[in-house]
């Protein structure tokens, strides 16, 4: 709905609103709409009792609305000129007692914020001070060294269990060279093993 181009004077037919084209010649002024439901809708949003002893088309040739009277959602985004209220627009701002509700819900204001805010500071007061948070304690959870210590610990343990098998392989190797006489291959491969074994013992 495009606003009125008439030459005759324009004047807003809202109840407390005292704009007109003469006053206001930045301002855009509309029509009552020529659609007998929305023109209704329009009249009953006024409060004024006696626009609604009109006939719809008196209201449409003789009675305008300010732009002021309709929310920003009323309007069509793509009006480069002069405002311009899209199908269906209805106004809804009016400085009367029992005002219509709104088309879109009012925000809540935003938020102070403080500058205290911006950063995560704990309030201090004369009552209440700050504290900064407990240091964990160092006997609760192992250093570094300590499992360094324990991992050692279990190393030597499995190397200790090792040399024992091996010490009790060669006391059988042992045993069956001086029963029957061995191989030169199987003499050898003992030999190796006493070797390995007495490293093994001045290792560990």
């Amino acid at each position: 709905m495009a606003a009125s181009t008439s030459t005759h004077c324009r004047w807003c037919s809202a109840v407390n609103c005292s704009n007109s084209k003469n006053k206001r010649p930045d301002l855009s002024f509309f029509r009552f709409p020529a659609e007998h439901e929305l023109c209704k809708v329009w009249v009953i949003n006024t409060r004024r009792a006696d626009l609604e002893e009109k006939s719809f088309e008196h209201l449409h040739k003789n009675n305008y609305l300010c732009a002021e009277h309709f929310e920003p959602c009323c309007f069509s985004k793509t009006a480069t000129s002069r405002a311009r209220l899209i199908n269906g627009a209805v106004p809804t701002i009016f400085n009367v007692p029992n005002p219509p509700p709104k088309l879109t819900p009012s925000q809540p204001p935003p938020k102070v914020r403080n500058d205290d805010d911006l950063f995560d500071v704990p309030p201090t007061s004369s009552t209440q001070q700050y504290s900064p948070p407990p240091i964990p304690d160092s006997k609760s959870t192992p250093s570094f060294h300590e499992e360094d210590r324990e991992s050692l610990k279990r190393k030597l343990c499995a190397e200790r269990a090792k040399n024992w098998r091996l010490k009790k392989k060669l006391k059988l190797c042992h045993e069956n060279t001086s029963t029957r006489k061995s191989t030169p291959g199987v003499s050898e491969k003992s030999t190796s093993l006493i070797q390995v074994g007495k490293a093994l013992s001045s290792y560990l």
